[in-house]
């Protein structure tokens, strides 16, 4: 297909733009080079002479160097209380099993006894993913009969007052 010669007019037009574009980007460029100008002269006005600094001052208890201690190292790390059994076992919880069932409706776990043992008036830890509270327990249920002690290999049922989720740990906190 061939093209159609364009019309004298028609090239005036086209003539018009092409001159017309050069002169659109000189002006662009003319307000570059002035606003160039104008930040560069922020920038002294901005700047302070090596007179007009003044020195950093230390802040208020900065020490340099390494921090010094009358105690020895050894001496500041707290150790265990050597007091009574129940605030040892408060500050060791003992894993002794973990959740197997939650029944929502009666609001009851399901625990299997891994190690150790465990009785009605312990206080225990349940702590899992999502699940982190304490517990006193007060019924202990094995094959649907009230126990008063339940001990490792036991699958028993206790009582809480709050959800619970499979795998949850249960930590003993008191004998």
């Amino acid at each position: 297909m061939a093209t159609r010669p364009k019309s004298p007019s028609a090239k005036k037009a086209s003539a018009k733009k092409a001159r017309k574009r050069p002169a659109a980007k000189k002006a662009k460029g003319k307000k570059k080079a002035g606003a160039k100008k104008k930040s560069a002269s922020r920038k002294k006005a901005g700047k302070k002479d090596a007179s007009q600094k003044q020195a950093r001052k230390p802040k208020a208890g900065h020490r340099k160097g390494p921090r010094k201690s009358s105690a020895p190292r050894s001496d500041r790390r707290p150790s265990a209380p050597k007091s009574h059994p129940a605030t040892i076992a408060k500050l060791y919880p003992k894993r002794i099993g973990s959740v197997v069932h939650y029944y929502a409706q009666s609001q009851a776990a399901l625990i299997k006894i891994e190690t150790g043992e465990i009785e009605v008036g312990d206080a225990v830890h349940i702590h899992g993913h999502t699940t982190d509270f304490y517990e006193r327990i007060e019924e202990l249920r094995v094959d649907d009969q009230a126990v008063q002690r339940a001990k490792s290999g036991q699958t028993v049922g206790i009582k809480l007052s709050r959800t619970v989720r499979d795998n949850d740990g249960i930590y003993l906190l008191s004998n």
